[in-house]
């Protein structure tokens, strides 16, 4: 198994094209039943900010990352070709990302105080979503409470 994480930000897309991938928490819930059906995917988180959006999962192999770009593909509605937008980091990458995302460090602003709530937000819908396990559940925690201690 591998964690992966695909998805879009200020630094890949340009505002016209971030819209397009702009997400209700319904969106999202409904992202999430979609990609917990997918076969490979055991796992899945949606982060869904005005800034970002991006696909946290646990997959068989870096190949079932393609369900997720079809996942993403889809919310483009075919209106170009969103593989030139995407980054796609594993494992230790995508812990990193993670990281960085939960204390503001990938912001558009740097410090910027609102992405630590979006983060546990996007964790608590995944979760009543039944769609972490021990894995994503570690990750989140770990972002969302490591940056707590050292913000303190």
């Amino acid at each position: 198994m591998q964690l992966v994480v695909l998805g879009l930000s200020h630094k890949t897309a340009a505002v016209e094209v971030r819209e397009c991938f702009s997400l209700s928490e319904e969106q999202v819930r409904h992202g999430l039943r979609y990609l917990s059906k997918c076969e490979g995917i055991y796992e899945c988180a949606i982060l869904a900010t005005c800034n970002r959006t991006e696909v946290y999962a646990v997959v068989d192999d870096a190949s079932d990352a393609l369900a997720l770009e079809e996942y993403m593909a889809d919310l483009a509605g075919g209106k170009f070709p969103v593989g030139k937008y995407l980054f796609c980091y594993k494992e230790g990458e995508c812990i990193r990302h993670l990281m960085r995302v939960a204390a503001s460090l990938d912001s558009l602003v740097v410090g910027e105080g609102q992405i630590l709530s979006q983060v546990k937000k996007a964790y608590a819908i995944a979760r009543n979503s039944s769609t972490t396990g021990t894995i994503l559940n570690t990750l989140f925690n770990r972002a969302i409470h490591g940056f707590k201690q050292y913000s303190a």
